[in-house]
Order: C-alpha cells, then sequence, then structure tokens
C-alpha cells in the first residue's frame, strides 16, 4: 500500500477549511458508566456483520462475485445472527441532522462510512410539502438488517449544514427500520462509502459529497471525521479543517474496486487490515485476530463471551495503553475511546472478536484516535493525530 505525506499544511490550503458552515457537529448523550458492555457489544456485533452481509448480497446479485467483508457460512444465513435490528438508541452512535426538500425537513442520523445509501425512515420525508421533491418512480426492498425494508426513490435537494446539493436520490420508508422509538426524527443512515454497491438500483448513484462538488467549484469530493469528545465531535463536507491536526496528514491509497475505505492498521504492534466504519461503535475481527491484539495489551483480563468471542476486560481506575498505528502515525488510544461499558466493576475494552467478520472492522474507537479524511475523487484515506 502506497503512503505519502504532505510536508506542510500549506499544502492543503486548497481544501482549507475557512467557514464553520462546513463543519457539521455531532452528538449523543454521554454513556452511562453502568451500562452493560457485554450486550451492547454483543448485539452491536450482530448488527454490523449483518450490514456487511447485506452489502455482500447486493453485491453477488449483481455480479455472480464473493466479497470478502462476511464469513461464507454467513453469507445467505442471517438467522445464524440471530435477533438483529439497528438499534441506534442501543448503539448510542454520533448522529448529526441534514435537511431535505424546500422547505428543508429536519432529520436525525448517522453518517455511516460503511454504507453507501441514504435512507429515511418511519415515513417522516414528506414529498408532498417539499417543492423540489422528484418521484423517481422506482421501488425497491431490501432485508436491511434483519428487517425487510419497502422502500421508494425520490431525489431531493438535501442540506447538511451550509452545504446544499440537489436532485439527491435517496430511499424513504415507511417502515422504522432504525427500530427507535425513543428518539425523535432519528431515522436514518447517510451513506459514505463507495456507491458501487449500493441497493438503489440506478445507472450510476451519486453520492452527496460528488453532488455538492459537481454543483459549486468551491468544494472537494472529500470528508473529514474529527471526532475530539463526546461533546466536540464533527464531520466536515467539502472541505477540511487542517488546523485540528497536530502535524502532517499522512495518506494511503485506497482501491476503490473493494468497495470499501480500508487501511492497514496496527494495534500494540499487531499488523491488520481493514475497514473503517464510522457506522460501528467498536472496533471488531476475526477472533484469532482479536485474540492476539488483546494478548499484546497490558492489563487486561481476556475471556470469552458467552457467545465464544474474546473480549477485554480491565480496571477502570487503571486503564491499558493501547496504541494505533496507521501510515506510519502512532497514536495513543483516549480512555474515553477505550471504554465500552462496566459490568461488575470492570470495564469493556472496545476491541473485541465476533466470528461473523473474517477481517477488522475499526469503528468509532478508531475515528477517535485520529483525523480521517475520506477523499473519494483521489481513493484515498488521510491520518493524523487530533490536536487538543
Amino acid at each position: 500500500m502506497k503512503i505519502f505525506f504532505l510536508l506542510t499544511a500549506s499544502a492543503l490550503s486548497a481544501l482549507s477549511l475557512v467557514s464553520t458552515q462546513f463543519s457539521i457537529p455531532l452528538h449523543r448523550d454521554a454513556r452511562e458508566g453502568n451500562v452493560n458492555g457485554t450486550a451492547l457489544l454483543d448485539r452491536e456485533a450482530k448488527r454490523v456483520a449483518a450490514k456487511y452481509a447485506k452489502h455482500a448480497e447486493v453485491h453477488f446479485k449483481r455480479t455472480g462475485k464473493h466479497l470478502g467483508v462476511v464469513n461464507d457460512t454467513t453469507l445467505g444465513r442471517r438467522s445464524d445472527l440471530g435477533e438483529v435490528k439497528l438499534e441506534l438508541a442501543d448503539l448510542n452512535a454520533l448522529v448529526g441532522e441534514i435537511q431535505v426538500g424546500a422547505p428543508g425537513q429536519k432529520h436525525k442520523i448517522i453518517y455511516d462510512t460503511g454504507s453507501p445509501d441514504l435512507i429515511i425512515g418511519g415515513g417522516s420525508y414528506k414529498p408532498q410539502d417539499s417543492n423540489t421533491s422528484k418521484d423517481q418512480h422506482k421501488k425497491f426492498t431490501e432485508n436491511y438488517l434483519d428487517s425487510e425494508v419497502h422502500s421508494s426513490l425520490y431525489s431531493d435537494e438535501v442540506r447538511v449544514g451550509g452545504v446544499k446539493a440537489r436532485n439527491v436520490v435517496f430511499g424513504s420508508t415507511d417502515s422504522n427500520f432504525a427500530a427507535v422509538t425513543d428518539h425523535e426524527n432519528l431515522v436514518g443512515l447517510f451513506g459514505l462509502s463507495f456507491p458501487t454497491f449500493s441497493a438503489f438500483d440506478t445507472h450510476k448513484p451519486h453520492t452527496f459529497v460528488e453532488l455538492v462538488k459537481e454543483q459549486n467549484s468551491d468544494y472537494d469530493n472529500i470528508f473529514q471525521f474529527l471526532l475530539k469528545k463526546n461533546d466536540d465531535a464533527h464531520i466536515n463536507i467539502g472541505k477540511i479543517d487542517e488546523s485540528q491536526v497536530d502535524g502532517e496528514t499522512a495518506w494511503v491509497d485506497v482501491d476503490s474496486s473493494d468497495y470499501h475505505w480500508k487501511a492497514d492498521i496496527q494495534i500494540n504492534g499487531i499488523e491488520s487490515s481493514g475497514i473503517v466504519d464510522s457506522g460501528s461503535r467498536n472496533i471488531f475481527g476475526k477472533n484469532e485476530d482479536v485474540k492476539k491484539v488483546l494478548d499484546a495489551i497490558d492489563g487486561l483480563e481476556i475471556k470469552k463471551s458467552g457467545s465464544g468471542d474474546w473480549q477485554g476486560w480491565y480496571n477502570c481506575d487503571d486503564p491499558p495503553e493501547v496504541n494505533i498505528m496507521v501510515a506510519g502515525k502512532a497514536v495513543k488510544m483516549r480512555q474515553d475511546a477505550m471504554f465500552g461499558g462496566r459490568n461488575n466493576g470492570r470495564c469493556q475494552l472496545t476491541i473485541a472478536g465476533y466470528q461473523g467478520v473474517p477481517e477488522w472492522v475499526f469503528g468509532e474507537p478508531f475515528l477517535q484516535t485520529f483525523s480521517v479524511i475520506f477523499d473519494f475523487d483521489n481513493e484515498r484515506l488521510g491520518f493524523g493525530k487530533l490536536k487538543y
């Protein structure tokens, strides 16, 4: 994998953020100290495996080829995953707001780099109330994380912060596929992966970020996650904020034919490779790979869950040291990034094994450790140390 550095901050000046209108705040309620980490982690692992099983099914239907993001035993056998729903409230993920239509209809969504599509559920999108809504006269039915979603395709104006794009195609469904009842307007997903395995049957899906660039030359086909703290988390769309990065940004090439944002990453010296997925609350890997990583972290109690997956526990008053390296940059994981819940006075690590995923999925704890830039046009990922 090719790695190269930008030598000075001025080299990124063309992409530098000049207005906070491009920076969209992300929010969530702080995770309570007595959260049952095991229950949440097990549910999240099944949810992630089901998501990638869905992607693999779409890809296989279109190409006849298998993707390596799920085990062969998982693909087409989602009953093995048990009862899986995208319970955003339990996931406690970072969410942001978008406006769809004119006048704008507000929706709270998850920005998900592991999914390609924008889907708004719960019947919250009202096309009749938008002056710019266009019915695409297409429908699709998709098993979305073990919930069958019957959706109609529309295009409309979408605004994220101060960034706007016209004619964005998205799915609108009456199904409450997000399985959320206690979060007002928390209704969907904003996909930010490569659009190749989009569930929408369109000739060439255009991502929101791509349309922003096409319609306004001031923007680039790029976005950036800056997850400093629960109360200081943002996504920048169309431009990046280099002032939040301590030192240089290092870039690695991404093969878009793999359809996901992938990188080679080391955890405490153990090499791994996987998907950078903002829609996952944890870091997951194959059991045998995760066991090697957990063994390399001092101060962990390592044990198997009830389902036979390796997990790590530590003294909440004496957290372990976890160092993550990508593109030659090594950063120590923050304590809040490694905290996955508390059981019986012990804290659970957010790095865990799951037999349903054959490669690593680097979720939110990884994004809390680095500034991560996703560059569609140049097919690359940029990593920098967050400035505090």
